[in-house]
């Protein structure tokens, strides 16, 4: 009996050894809102649980593919232009591949915004509707024209069907992409008129 206590308690030292020096590869792959592959997106980790004092969580020098101890982690995905994603991610097996998808960044009011204009056979076309697709929290906007450009705040990064019109009657219907705040919109390139 003695003997059988005496040991009880290595075992259960190295049991406790083997499993804290046990690492995994942990690999993180980023999507955009339509799917479209994010690879210069930023990936890091955290330690899932706060410090005590501080409430500051330590980030772990980490390349994505890279080897991590097992344990509970938070992983922070971002990419300019969208949402920041957390989430928490416990690794406990050799490998572990994650898809994280990205949803798009809002332009708030007072914020850099979106520049709309036409070509000038749609000159006397004075509304833009803009639908959003494959835009998570996208909404659909009607705009009126100024000459020249318009500047449109509150708006996402994604695709959209921009219909123009004139007194109510469609001159254009044409699909257009916003891929960065602050550039232009021409809106009539690619369509013919509608009769």
């Amino acid at each position: 009996m003695f003997l059988a206590l005496a040991s009880m308690p290595m075992w259960i030292i190295l049991f406790q050894e083997e499993v804290v020096s046990k690492s995994g590869q942990l690999g993180v792959s980023v999507t955009g809102a339509a799917g479209e592959p994010l690879p210069d997106a930023v990936a890091e980790l955290f330690e899932a649980t706060p410090e005590p004092y501080s409430g500051k969580q330590r980030r772990l020098t980490w390349k994505n593919g890279g080897t991590i101890p097992y344990g509970e982690y938070e992983l922070r995905v971002s990419h300019p232009g969208f949402s920041e994603s957390r989430s928490r991610v416990g690794l406990y097996s050799e490998r572990k591949g994650l898809m994280i998808g990205l949803n798009l960044g809002r332009i708030h009011s007072g914020s850099p915004g979106v520049w709309i204009s036409r070509t000038a056979k749609f000159e006397k076309c004075s509304e833009v509707v803009m639908v959003p697709l494959f835009i998570t929290g996208g909404e659909r906007r009607r705009e009126r024209l100024q000459r020249g450009r318009t500047h449109v705040t509150e708006v996402l990064l994604g695709s959209y069907v921009a219909m123009l019109f004139d007194d109510g009657k469609l001159c254009s219907l044409e699909h257009v992409r916003i891929d960065s705040f602050e550039s232009t919109l021409t809106l009539g390139t690619a369509t013919r008129a509608i009769e």
